[in-house]
Parts: C-alpha cells; structure tokens; sequence
C-alpha cells in the first residue's frame, strides 16, 4: 500500500479524474455510432484495452519509483472496473435515474422516466391530469437521443475509472 505521507495524492487523482472525463465524453460520442456494426466491438473490446493503456500510462506519471512493467500491473483492477461499469450501465433500471435528470435538456422542461415501453406515441399523462408532466419510456427516449444512453455509460464509467486507478496506485510498486 503507498505511504500516505509520500504520495501526492492531487496529481495521482487529477490524472485519474481528468482520464475519466476525457473517457466519458468519448463514450458520449460514441453512441451516436452505436446503430453501426461494429459498435459493440468497440464499445466491450476496445475501449476496456484503451482505458487500461491509458491509466497505464497516467499510473507511471503519477506513481514515483514506477516502472513500467508496474504500472501495467497497477492498471489490471481497471480493466474489471470496467467491466463491472458497463454491466451495471447496461441494466435499464440504473440508466433510468441519470437519464432522468439529463432527460429534460433534450424533450422537456420536466419528465418522467419509466422502464416499461409505452403503447401508442411514447408518452403518456399521468393520472394526475394536466398539471402533471409528461411521462417517457426509458427505450423510446435513448432511441431518439442516444447522447442519453451515452451519459448514463460515462457516468458509470467515470466512477470505474476512478476506482480503478485508485485500487491501481496502492498496489505496490516495488
């Protein structure tokens, strides 16, 4: 484990933070692609392989007495987290309340948003009649904004990374 008196845990944590961001906002654009045939590929395969080089190399900036062949040890715990991002990501239930709050930026001022499709049109009223908003499926409004379903993947994966890199630098490096 590092010495907590001789680690510059800011620098560590920025580079991990600011490799996160920068992870998130690509899987935001990436599913603007995600009808094409290769999507999945990239999204399961690649990306996993491009976060572990890429806190590899943030790893054995940060980390003093680093070497190289430590910090691919120190990057393997983000490769699970990872995983472990993309499969919560890819259960509906736990999209639904980040598609909720960035939901509104793309239909409305205020939605609701629920798991189950909806039959005729994509929205309903509530039984609360007219005051209450409108009420969206979950399915229906990542298939016309993807960016959404985009959100909810970086969000998880912002916290994999992080975690990730935190479990990857107090791994030892000698």
């Amino acid at each position: 484990m590092a010495n907590p008196d001789s680690t510059e845990a800011s620098s560590n944590m920025g580079g991990i933070m600011t490799l996160a961001f920068f992870i998130g906002i690509l899987v935001i654009i990436l599913f603007n692609y995600q009808d094409k045939s290769y999507f999945n590929g990239i999204l399961y395969g690649l990306l996993p392989a491009f976060i572990y080089g890429l806190m590899s190399i943030v790893i054995y900036i940060s980390k003093t007495g680093a070497t190289m062949g430590n910090a691919f040890l120190s990057g393997l715990p983000t490769i699970v987290t990872t995983y472990l991002a993309l499969l919560i990501s890819y259960i509906s239930y736990f999209r639904i309340p980040i598609a909720s709050v960035f939901a509104p930026l793309f239909v409305d001022s205020s939605t609701n948003i629920i798991n189950q499709p909806l039959q005729k049109g994509g929205s309903k009223k509530q039984k609360g009649g007219a005051c209450c908003s409108p009420t969206y499926s979950l399915q229906g409004v990542e298939a016309q904004y993807p960016a959404i379903k985009g959100i909810s993947y970086a969000f998880y994966l912002f916290f994999g990374v992080c975690f990730g890199g935190v479990s990857g630098l107090a791994t030892p490096s000698s």
